[in-house]
């Protein structure tokens, strides 16, 4: 089981102890980083339209590179494989799930659909 450590700033949280964040994560960091100062500060430090900047903060776009590279971030996007499943939509015997993989790991349901790695998340 992975521990998240949280720091709190003006009500807003992001977890500190994970490499990889989900795009949430890197939003909440990026609400954090913004709170420090005013939204108009932050934009022009960035480099970045002040209206551009609370599109991403709401979520109605995604963070330019140059917007992340003042976070600390970079962009990395992962397409994970669907685990097939039955025509009645159940996962098949022998096939997590969850990740999909299908042999390397032990199994930690009577179905053989869930592998001890994905169990552990």
């Amino acid at each position: 089981m992975m521990k998240i450590t949280r720091m709190k700033v003006k009500g807003l949280s992001h977890p500190l102890s994970r490499q990889h964040k989900t795009l949430d994560d890197m939003l909440n960091i990026l609400r954090w980083r913004a709170s420090i100062t005013t939204q108009k500060d932050f934009a022009r430090e960035a480099d970045v339209p002040e209206q551009y900047l609370s599109d991403v903060l709401m979520g109605r776009r995604l963070p330019s590179d140059r917007l992340l590279k003042v976070i600390g971030f970079r962009r990395k996007v992962i397409y994970v494989r669907l685990p097939e499943t039955k025509a009645n939509g159940t996962p098949r015997r022998g096939i997590c799930r969850v990740c999909g993989c299908t042999r390397g790991c032990m199994w930690v349901d009577d179905s053989h659909t869930l592998c001890s790695r994905c169990a552990d998340e």
